[in-house]
């Protein structure tokens, strides 16, 4: 073989450079290509047993034994009919016997002793400055030596002979070139240098920059084979389909070798002559029989099992992480790399920590077609199916599996531990949607119709998203600086917003519609006055008004009870968004849990006294059809309701389930009405209602809960949660939150977490619901330990993982809170220098939030 580089270009460089300094990777590929040359010439003596100047010599000899080899000079440049194959062949060349009579020779090719490069040939490679003092100093082999060396090879010397005059320079050489890298080594006797710089000092401190892998299997092996078996009898290849044969792999008789999996098995001396054979079993650790050299397998490949991932190893242990033949970058014994030492396009997107896993972890292009696979792993001939190839999951996560565009989910689900052993047990042989990753389980296989194998998705969420092809995408969790802060644009996937876009723009154009919108949230949401209130008058006064929607009756400011209307109230009423519509009075002892609950706001209000109740206002316009009146089971709770003072209703169980929510309809006719809701007896929870209309138009939920965070609301029993979503008729939701995540220490990842939570939870409560993740500003409370820019980052992340619409204030109101604080020049937050002020900074918010929303003009 040829070096791709000559040691002086790659020490001196080319042109030469007398300040350069050797290039690790450089001096690696130059250590293995010349040990690999090395190698090459051991085995061309090998070849060397007999040699003629011309095929008309070597054809007139009978051979020792089938296998010995033979070589015809290149000088002779005729042709000839090969006498075994009746091939026109060269004369020059390699040859090896398929018979004992004279003739008996088949042509091989046209390498062998002849082809090698001579030392004398490789030392003229040396040219330059510095070419007299590589030739004197190499040692390698004195002048004398190599004399003796190419005389034996002119005079056609056996190989005992060559091999005799290098013998005392081969045993350093190898050392040197496979591993064992010493300055004694490598020198040899004498001391190369190359412009001052030592090479002996080079290779040394690069000699174990290789790695050799333990898989001894090489799939490119040119004597490896598909859809051949071993013939156990004679060591032989025969035709068999399914099954594939490895090269002859070196072995050492007497040690144990594992494989991967194992059919037929064939031993082989150091001539490559059958000594014994192993039939195909389970058994799949075997001991290399005396005399043994060489081996060869073939493995089953209708399986999972193919040549890119098929190994073999020395001992009796398995390989429990795939690792391809050959030698590897020890990265520990690698410096100074820059980015001219990589080839374009050598490190994939996997190695790249700015990218991150798509949604989808089903790969399409690494399926196993016409086949399904059950729980127990066994594998079944069927063109109705494939099967995925090995998808990573992680304990106790729930991922979903969907088959679009008929629905459903796999078709089978095999589950593996760490070793890819099936595990049954936790496996499916029924059609499965959503799979929750019990303990052990590490990696699983979906079966799916042949149908929609392209268009599959596994996805670690409880809902799947859209369909997208297993890709790559852009890690936001990594810091890049031209990726984070100010330079990024505050808003984000706005056209992921259709809800909004189809039914905002059919009501503007005169279509009947109505779409509900809800705000969930802290105090920033909450409290009407800051943007929620000015964000639903604006829709409502633009597209119509579809209805009051919810109204809270949870409270954190209680007072004093007994309530009496209209004196003694409650303060800090969650309430409706446009409260003054819609208000909310109290009669008697109610007592408020303003967090926790499975109410859509997560507050509620409890009484047992028989009496009480709760007052309700509806304006004239629009008509409204009904109050959704939302409720938590208890025992024994009963109540009454009636409208404008007429008689009382029959008594409502606002029992069920304890602690489910639960709902009730007040039908209403047209006009303005008082509502009133009075407990019968028992203990009555009672959450709010949905005040529904069946005019077109705009419906806003408030669901702010002041004081609250993300893990608060993430830590509601989910399908509670779900449920009482699900009853208000969401389609475009907006999640804020992040000042008391942050006053609570919360983490980026304890944050990042509660926040994909929601993600899914309103994604589970509504059918594809637009949905836009809010970033407040940064607030003056310097000693908060987590700045709202890392609770950003990650949502902003969270955006494009979930194809979201994103918005982050921060630039809406400056780079930093010195810019808007209640003291800045343009202050933009209260006097608290924690909350926006309504009326600056609270229109700021009402503006940005209807710019991602409205349908322009």
């Amino acid at each position: 073989m040829a070096l791709s580089k000559t040691p002086q270009e790659v020490i001196e460089g080319s042109p030469v450079d007398p300040n350069k300094r050797p290039v690790p990777a450089e001096m690696t590929t130059l250590l293995t290509e010349m040990r690999d040359e090395y190698q090459e010439f051991g085995t061309a003596l090998s070849y060397a047993s007999i040699l003629r100047e011309s095929w008309t010599a070597l054809a007139t000899l009978a051979p020792d034994g089938i296998g010995q080899q033979a070589e015809v000079s290149p000088d002779d440049t005729g042709t000839h009919s090969d006498p075994q194959t009746s091939a026109t062949v060269d004369n020059a060349g390699r040859y090896t016997a398929f018979g004992t009579g004279a003739g008996q020779w088949t042509w091989v090719d046209g390498g062998g002793l002849a082809s090698k490069l001579s030392i004398s040939a490789r030392l003229s490679e040396f040219s330059g400055p510095f070419a007299g003092e590589v030739r004197g100093n190499i040692g390698a082999a004195s002048q004398e030596d190599m004399d003796a060396a190419e005389a034996a090879i002119a005079d056609k010397a056996d190989a005992a002979t060559v091999t005799a005059a290098l013998a005392t320079k081969a045993p350093a050489a190898d050392a040197a070139l496979t591993g064992d890298a010493t300055a004694e080594n490598l020198a040899v006797s004498g001391n190369l240098s190359v412009g001052g710089t030592s090479v002996v000092t080079a290779l040394a401190a690069t000699a174990d920059v290789l790695t050799t892998s333990p898989n001894i299997f090489n799939k490119n092996d040119p004597d490896a084979a598909e859809d051949f078996r071993v013939i156990t009898s004679n060591g032989e290849l025969a035709n068999n389909v399914g099954t594939a044969v490895t090269g002859f792999i070196p072995v050492t008789a007497g040690q144990q070798y594992t494989f991967k999996e194992r059919h037929n098995t064939a031993w082989y001396d150091a001539s490559r002559v059958f000594i014994s054979g192993v039939a195909a079993s389970s058994v799949n650790t075997l001991t290399a029989p005396d005399e043994a050299a060489y081996s060869r397998t073939g493995y089953d490949t209708t399986g999972d099992t193919t040549p890119d991932n098929y190994w073999i190893v020395q001992g009796a242990e398995a390989l429990e992480i795939y690792r391809p033949f050959g030698g590897a970058i020890a990265p520990a014994r690698v410096f100074g790399l820059t980015s001219e030492s990589f080839e374009d396009g050598s490190v994939s997107p996997e190695k790249a920590s700015f990218t991150a896993e798509g949604s989808n972890l089903y790969d399409a292009s690494t399926i196993l077609p016409d086949f399904f696979m059950n729980a127990a792993g066994a594998l079944t001939a069927s063109a109705t199916y494939s099967v995925s190839d090995y998808i990573p999951v992680e304990e106790g996560e729930t991922y979903s599996l969907r088959m679009p565009p008929l629905g459903g989910g796999a078709r089978f689900l095999t589950a593996f531990d760490s070793s890819k052993a099936p595990q049954s047990a936790a496996g499916s042989n029924s059609t499965i949607s959503s799979y929750t990753v019990p303990e052990g389980i590490a990696f699983i296989r979906a079966t799916v119709f042949r149908y929609s194998e392209t268009v599959f998705q596994v996805e670690k969420a409880a809902k799947a998203t859209l369909y997208e092809n297993k890709r790559r995408v852009l890690n936001m969790s990594v810091p890049v600086d031209m990726l984070v802060g100010s330079a990024l644009e505050p808003t984000l996937n706005k056209a992921r917003l259709k809800q909004g876009k189809m039914r905002l723009g059919r009501l503007q154009f005169g279509y009947e519609d109505q779409i509900n919108f809800a705000a969930i949230g802290d105090s920033y949401s909450q409290s009407a006055a800051r943007w929620t209130e000015n964000a639903a008058r604006h829709l409502v006064a633009k597209y119509g008004d579809g209805g009051g929607g919810w109204t809270g009756y949870a409270f954190f400011n209680p007072g004093s009870t007994p309530y009496v209307i209209p004196s003694n109230q409650p303060g800090g009423v969650n309430g409706n968004v446009r409260a003054t519509e819609y208000p909310v009075s109290y009669s008697g002892t109610w007592a408020c849990t303003y967090t926790g609950t499975v109410s859509p706001d997560m507050g509620a209000v409890t009484s047992s006294t028989a009496g009480d109740y709760i007052e309700r206002g509806v304006p004239a316009t629009p008509d409204h059809t009904a109050l959704r009146v939302l409720y938590i089971g208890t025992a024994d709770g009963v109540v009454r309701y009636r409208i404008d003072g007429g008689a009382w209703s029959s008594n409502v169980n606002v029992q069920g389930t304890v602690g489910n929510i639960g709902s009730f309809d007040i039908a209403l006719t047209g006009g303005a009405h008082t509502v009133q809701i009075e407990v019968v007896s028992g203990t009555v929870t009672l959450c709010g209602d949905n005040a529904m209309s069946d005019a077109d138009g705009v419906r806003f939920h408030k669901l702010g809960c002041s004081g609250s965070w993300i893990d608060q609301w993430a830590s509601v029993d989910q399908t509670q949660q779900v449920a009482a979503w699900a009853l208000l008729g969401l389609h475009s939701v907006t999640i804020m939150d992040g000042t008391n995540s942050q006053s609570q220490g919360d983490t980026t990842a304890e944050w990042s977490a509660d926040m994909q939570t929601l993600i899914d939870r309103v994604r589970l409560a509504a059918a594809t619901p637009d949905l836009m993740i809010m970033m407040p500003p940064e607030n003056a409370q310097t000693s908060r330990v987590h700045p709202i820019a890392a609770y950003a980052q990650e949502g902003r992340r969270l955006a494009i993982a979930n194809r979201t619409a994103y918005l982050d204030l921060q630039p809406y109101f400056g780079d930093h809170p010195d810019d808007y604080d209640s003291d800045a020049d343009f202050p933009l937050f209260s006097s608290d220098d924690i909350h926006p002020d309504a009326v600056s900074g609270g229109r700021i918010m009402t503006v940005a939030w209807l710019e991602m929303m409205c349908v322009p003009g």
